[in-house]
């Protein structure tokens, strides 16, 4: 916990360092989309084989991403590009750097040993009990009248000799 507070103070940026990370990639990859503007800031945004309808007041995407993640996904940041926004505006409190702090502001409290807790007269919990594993059990070959048990001898550490 400290030392993820100690970092947050070297953020330079008001978006954490992995998600400026994965908007930078995508803005290399935006231009691999035409962007084609429509009514109430309303975009499409093409590819080869899919097109996505990518509305900026509502930060959605028919892609889905932007929505579930919080972070806008590759064409979102295509029309960010087209309209000569900052990506970053659109990102998610929850990966910003104040949410970062508040996340990692208090720390752990050291506990004492077991030895410095109250003793109580409570019954102590008992091992689970053991359960049938699931498939064909395993069963010993039954051997003839005429076959002799051999007998293991321990040899060594964890060896038997037969």
């Amino acid at each position: 916990m400290f030392s993820m507070a100690k970092k947050s103070k070297s953020f330079k940026h008001e978006v954490c360092p992995r998600i400026r990370k994965k908007l930078e990639d995508m803005k290399k990859l935006q231009r691999h989309y035409d962007v084609i503007p429509g009514s109430n800031n309303i975009f499409e945004v093409r590819s080869e084989k899919y097109a996505y309808a990518v509305k900026i007041e509502e930060q959605s995407c028919t892609y889905g991403s932007w929505q579930l993640s919080g972070i806008p996904c590759r064409h979102a940041v295509a029309v960010f590009g087209f309209v000569n926004k900052d990506p970053e505006a659109y990102v998610s409190n929850w990966f910003k750097k104040d949410m970062f702090k508040k996340a990692y502001k208090y720390g752990i409290t050291p506990l004492k040993r077991s030895i410095h807790w109250p003793k109580t007269d409570d019954i102590k919990p008992l091992p689970p009990q053991e359960k049938r594993m699931p498939g064909r059990p395993t069963v010993k070959r039954k051997g003839d009248t005429f076959e002799k048990e051999k007998k293991n001898k321990k040899v060594g550490f964890g060896r038997k000799q037969t």
